[in-house]
């Protein structure tokens, strides 16, 4: 049972990346045009210190750089005025996501949410939440393991209230 719902997640986070890359192309959009939007974004708000990839998943030199990065992705998030209802989170997420050639949980869970959204709910109540987190800059973070990595430590999450924080070479315990 646990290997069919393991497959299943697999496929799943393949068929949703796919769909997202397949999406990117149909609406001519290029690596090009990501790295684009990535730099307007960073130039706008005077930041340049991203976070590299291991993976599939974000690595962070240590806490600071990690720190900074939130930072980072919270002022992106208001665009300069946190009450202005326009503000498209996902899309801003979305864009930096792309422009490091990242798939976060967040775009994974964000897609998965909205293709349902199409069939709909019969009530305001049968309305599921995206995902059990709910802070969009930490599920931009996060990859479709629910992991990040800073400094020497793996970092994973086991649901809203909890994380482990282990050394990356130990991860397999996790």
């Amino acid at each position: 049972m646990k290997k069919n719902l393991l497959l299943f997640n697999l496929l799943f986070i393949l068929l949703v990346t796919s769909c997202h890359k397949t999406n990117k192309i149909e609406n001519g959009e290029s690596d090009n045009d990501a790295k684009r939007k990535l730099q307007q974004i960073s130039s706008s708000l005077n930041f340049s210190d991203f976070p590299s990839i291991e993976d599939g998943t974000l690595v962070f030199r240590d806490d600071e750089h990690y720190d900074s990065y939130v930072n980072f992705l919270e002022s992106a998030m208001v665009g300069g005025d946190p009450d202005d209802p326009n503000v498209d989170v996902n899309s801003i997420l979305q864009n930096i996501e792309d422009g490091l050639g990242f798939t976060s949980i967040r775009s994974l869970s964000h897609a998965d949410f909205m293709a349902k959204n199409e069939t709909g709910w019969l009530s305001f109540e049968e309305i599921p939440e995206e995902h059990f987190l709910s802070s969009p800059d930490l599920k931009s973070i996060l990859n479709p393991k629910l992991e990040v990595k800073i400094g020497n430590d793996l970092v994973r999450y086991i649901n809203k209230d909890y994380a482990v924080r282990v050394d990356a070479r130990q991860a397999g315990l996790v």
